[in-house]
């Protein structure tokens, strides 16, 4: 939330970076905190008989909420959900004129520009270009083109501002002889990027009430006040690092996701430029594209949930990492758009799946009271993977920018798909314990 109020009331775009990162250290370091204690929990809320259905089950209910999520705040961000063809009347406001280009027969152009510099930092809006014909033209009715705005910046009297680029196609008609001018008309839809903090935060909160209402937690060996030792808590977790041969394959289990979570969460971070890069998918298709993947890894959440319970953890890991390493070498060799739809679909089973076999895998290697404590060692696992991960994408892109972008963003998935082979090498030494009933 205080990033959205630090985004309306701060005006010094130095202070207002500055701040909106402190507080989002802030609200990271919280969320991946609780994150710890929330993956503790999966004992207290079910069985050894099911608890890779539950783990599905509540991998499932999280991409759910990420797609929930999306289209609750996107009206606010865009005053529209722009493909499935919603708008919200509240959230625009009117369409104004903004500008006249002049058409010129001579130019036999198809695609046409115009720069609109006069516009709000944080602001969205919607355009609209309209054919302007003479009063006495016999055409009846009033051409719209299909157009699209990008935003860009742009550098006036040595400082830079946010300007968007709008762009429309002419079509292959008489009619077109018949324009004098395009009209571009605007109007502001939404409150833009900075205006989906404050409705997340409320959100999030409202949707974190039922846990804190309806999960009971056990408190096995806790009696009278509780007393939180910060000191003790971090030696505890140094303890436990050098401790670990007391725990068979913990340690093993934590290096070997290290490296085939640096493969998945970079891979998750880069998508977006890789299907824009690599595939030329337009922007305006990756957020259903977001959607298609999601909800393909709410099936996988659910089926490998399942599957876990039958085939142990260990083994429906082996399973998933073998899937993702297959989907990002089909990947690299993919130029066909459907096919790119496809293997983004598979990516989302296996990404759901991961998780929903990862957590009862660590269960079944620590004892219950120190699920906590390991949980926290796992994040650590995962959050150093999702800073080594992006730097390794980097080299390779910075190694082989001269060789262009098919090149090198295909040689980056192949880097990953490297890591995540050395993570599954590891894994397969990891005991393969059953839970006890």
């Amino acid at each position: 939330m205080m990033i959205g109020v630090i985004g309306y009331c701060v005006r010094n775009p130095y202070y207002q970076i500055l701040l909106a990162v402190l507080a989002f250290i802030i609200a990271n370091y919280a969320y991946q905190g609780g994150l710890v204690f929330y993956n503790a929990l999966l004992p207290e809320v079910t069985t050894p008989d099911n608890i890779g259905r539950i783990s599905g089950y509540g991998v499932a209910m999280g991409y759910l909420g990420a797609i929930v999520g999306l289209l609750m705040v996107l009206p606010f961000a865009q005053g529209e959900i722009s493909f499935l063809n919603l708008s919200f009347r509240p959230l625009q406001g009117q369409w104004q004129s903004v500008a006249y280009v002049d058409y010129q027969p001579q130019n036999q152009k198809s695609l046409w520009n115009f720069l609109d510099t006069k516009i709000d930092k944080n602001a969205n809006y919607r355009y609209q270009v309209i054919a302007v014909v003479p009063k006495d033209s016999l055409s009846h009715r009033v051409t719209i083109f299909k157009s699209t705005s990008r935003d860009t910046v742009i550098t006036l009297a040595d400082r830079q501002k946010r300007a968007v680029m709008v762009s429309w196609m002419l079509p292959s008609d008489a009619t077109v002889r018949e324009i004098k001018q395009f009209q571009i008309l605007r109007q502001k839809s939404g409150w833009g990027r900075v205006g989906i903090f404050i409705p997340t935060a409320i959100l999030f909160l409202l949707f974190s009430i039922p846990t804190f209402l309806f999960v009971k937690e056990s408190r096995r060996g806790v009696s009278g006040q509780i007393h939180v030792d910060f000191q003790k808590a971090f030696r505890d977790v140094v303890e436990s690092l050098s401790n670990t041969k007391k725990y068979p394959g913990v340690l093993r289990f934590l290096i070997a996701k290290f490296f085939y979570e640096e493969g998945i969460q970079t891979a998750i971070i880069f998508m977006a430029v890789y299907a824009v890069k690599v595939m030329g998918f337009p922007n305006n298709v990756l957020i259903p594209f977001f959607i298609v993947t999601t909800t393909a890894a709410i099936f996988g959440s659910f089926f490998f949930g399942f599957v876990t319970d039958r085939l142990g953890p260990k083994h429906t890991l082996l399973i998933v990492i073998v899937g993702w390493i297959i989907c990002l070498w089909s990947l690299i060799a993919a130029n066909d758009k459907l096919l790119f739809w496809i293997l983004g679909s598979l990516i989302g089973v296996f990404l759901g799946s991961t998780w929903t076999s990862a957590r009862p895998l660590l269960v079944s290697l620590v004892p219950e009271e120190k699920l906590a404590e390991f949980f926290g060692l796992y994040a650590l696992s995962g959050k150093t993977a999702a800073i080594i991960g992006p730097w390794v994408w980097g080299l390779v892109v910075f190694a082989l920018h001269p060789y262009g972008d098919q090149i090198k963003y295909r040689a980056a998935v192949f880097a990953l798909s490297l890591m995540m082979f050395i993570g599954l090498v590891l894994l397969f030494k990891v005991p393969g314990k059953r839970f006890q009933k």
